[in-house]
């Protein structure tokens, strides 16, 4: 009788208690407007320049709930990282066409909701200039996804920074000059366990003993772990640690490494191939003197090509 009592008690406990948690709100479901135009230059470009900002209001079609606190919003362009948050977009001539915008909504208790439109950006005063071009290209990884978040780094006549898109590729506006010579290096240091497993251990390993070498220049790239150029135990020493938790990083070694696409091994060897990290430019006199300069990615200590391409910080 006094098991029972007690188990009535629990119940009633429990049940009070529950009766006074609130339920957790849904996340805020936003709704865009598309087909929203953006005509350049808008009346507030500042100093009168020929872009124009695109406010996150501008494309809210809905009033969302305010259930769980003060919802804020944030737009990008898609493929931008989340950690951007902004309540204006600056488009400018290198967004003229259809841009596809991304609007987030977010709530007090983080939760995100998310919409995208597709924005017209217009140039009918014809102020942008015709012949405006700059550095453009992909990073692909060796098995053949398109790598996004890598940062390309622009140097030489001019310095700048784009990051690869969902379908890894990058934009530099910056229009070459003659007589100037550019560079450009992907990076990217993140994320060294991505893709890494005993798999890759074993694999290099067998490389090692010359039972089963790896036939692809970038997978012998990915099992130089430790940059020397060659690969040897210590390279199997450094990825153990690695996979075991005993050491956070590659040391020296970026945690992936860049092949201009255009490369051409030399044909035979089972070591590490020599090749460039970066394009070097000159003498560009055309427009697609600076198109197509793509790269081809490699996941170092990765030499099964399983690697999550998407990079995260």
């Amino acid at each position: 009788m006094n098991q029972l009592l007690r188990a009535a008690a629990l119940c009633a406990a429990f049940w009070g208690a529950t009766a006074f948690l609130a339920p957790v709100p849904a996340e805020p479901t936003p709704e865009c407007i598309t087909g929203h135009q953006v005509h350049l230059p808008s009346p507030f470009s500042p100093d009168g320049a020929e872009g124009a900002w695109l406010p996150a209001t501008a494309l809210l079609g809905n009033t969302l709930a305010d259930s769980a606190g003060v919802v804020s919003l944030s737009i990008n362009l898609l493929g931008e990282p989340d950690s951007l948050l902004r309540d204006s977009l600056w488009l400018t001539c290198a967004d003229v066409g259809t841009v596809v915008v991304e609007l987030r909504a977010i709530d007090a208790l983080g939760q995100v909701g998310r919409c995208l439109a597709g924005v017209q950006v217009l140039d009918e005063q014809t102020l942008c200039p015709t012949d405006f071009f700059g550095f453009f290209g992909t990073v692909t990884a060796w098995w053949g996804e398109p790598v996004a978040g890598a940062q390309v780094a622009l140097s030489g006549g001019a310095t700048a920074v784009a990051e690869t898109g969902p379908e890894g590729a990058y934009a530099l506006y910056e229009p070459p000059q003659a007589g100037l010579d550019y560079e450009l290096r992907p990076f990217w240091g993140a994320g060294p366990l991505n893709g890494v497993s005993t798999l890759d251990m074993v694999r290099i390993g067998q490389h090692i003993l010359g039972t089963v070498p790896l036939e692809s220049p970038y997978q012998r790239i990915a099992a130089d772990v430790n940059g020397s150029g060659v690969i040897t135990l210590l390279d199997l020493i450094r990825l153990r640690r690695l996979v075991l938790g005993q050491e956070v990083s590659l040391g020296e070694v970026p945690s992936w490494r860049f092949v201009p696409a255009g490369h051409v091994f030399e044909e035979g060897g089972t070591g590490v191939p020599d090749f460039p990290e970066a394009l070097s430019l000159s003498g560009l006199s055309t427009v697609a003197d600076s198109w197509a300069q793509d790269f081809v990615a490699v996941k170092v200590g990765d030499v099964n090509g399983d690697a999550d391409p998407v990079l995260q910080p």
